[in-house]
């Protein structure tokens, strides 16, 4: 996956959160589903549990977005 195939699919992220998603080597589909479930959505062909690299994907998403919400969460993050 490109840079700019992952950020079409996030859209908007900090890099080091990029850097982070892109290490993890996602194929679309997972990054797509780790989106959609950090956003609180849960299609229906989502009833299973997630799979470990989609839930990894999810924690980079969320922490993105916290810090987003409080720049100062980052720095506690580092």
């Amino acid at each position: 996956m490109t840079h700019e195939e992952a950020i079409s699919i996030t859209g908007p992220i900090a890099d080091h959160f990029l850097a982070e998603i892109l290490q993890l080597q996602p194929l679309a589909g997972e990054l797509i589903e780790a989106v959609a479930r950090a956003r609180g959505v849960e299609p229906a062909d989502m009833d299973l549990a997630p799979a470990p690299r989609v839930t990894r994907l999810c924690a980079i998403l969320e922490a993105a977005e916290a810090a987003d919400a409080d720049p100062l969460a980052l720095e506690e993050r580092d």
